[in-house]
């Protein structure tokens, strides 16, 4: 919440900066309200509770509504709007994001350890598609960077080397041999090898190594 105190205004009503700040201190607080359970309530409450009340004020409204100071002589009232301009603005004002040549504001989501790559961006891109209604007429979303495609891209491609390799495999042996069947035991090799890779994997190192360095060494063993 950022307050543009104005200092022609408050050099005309005759109010300083630590008026204002000292204001906002005292007016936006969050109070204790008391407890429940203790003394001098009833014995039979078992246990003792903390109130909290909410007291924190939150919208530019409030802010303006903030009194900075009374004059019981004559009965007047100066708000904080009189004296500021109040606004919701950016937190730091040293950097600017620009989306498209568009003001815009960033939003960094990491993935949690161990999570799915490709199901944590989908679910993202569906949440935003179920949001997007509810956003203001001038406001939308675009994502301009992000490395979970390149996760699909690295399986794709692995899955087209791995055929592309099966198919040279069977190429190669029957050039040289020039036999069906005796073709047919390497194109079946390459599958126990495969299959004997997932049993290893599985009891050894599947839980510490991500989907794409596994498809690589499934791609290497069947080499």
């Amino acid at each position: 919440m950022r307050v543009w105190l104005n200092p022609s205004k408050m050099a005309a009503l005759g109010v300083a900066p630590a008026e204002v700040n000292a204001a906002l201190q005292e007016q936006n607080l969050q109070a204790a309200a008391g407890t429940i359970g203790g003394n001098p309530q009833s014995g039979e409450q078992v246990f003792e509770y903390s109130l909290l009340t909410n007291s924190r004020i939150n919208t530019p409204e409030q802010f303006e509504n903030i009194v900075v100071r009374t004059r019981p002589t004559d009965g007047s009232i100066i708000y904080l709007k009189d004296v500021a301009r109040i606004e919701l603005g950016k937190f730091d004002y040293t950097a600017n994001a620009f989306v498209s040549g568009k003001p815009a504001a960033f939003l960094l989501i990491y993935q949690a350890p161990g999570a799915n790559a490709l199901d944590t961006y989908k679910g993202i891109n569906e949440a935003l598609d179920r949001l997007r209604p509810t956003f203001p007429k001038d406001i939308d979303f675009k994502v301009p960077l992000e490395t979970a495609t390149v996760v699909q891209v690295s399986i794709n491609e692995v899955m087209h080397t791995l055929v592309e390799a099966l198919i040279l495999v069977v190429l190669v042996v029957y050039l040289f041999l020039q036999n069906w069947r005796a073709t047919l035991i390497p194109v079946l090799a390459i599958p126990v090898s495969l299959i004997g890779t997932f049993i290893f994997l599985i009891f050894l190192v599947l839980p510490s190594i991500p989907l794409p360095c596994l498809l690589l060494c499934w791609q290497l063993v069947s080499w």
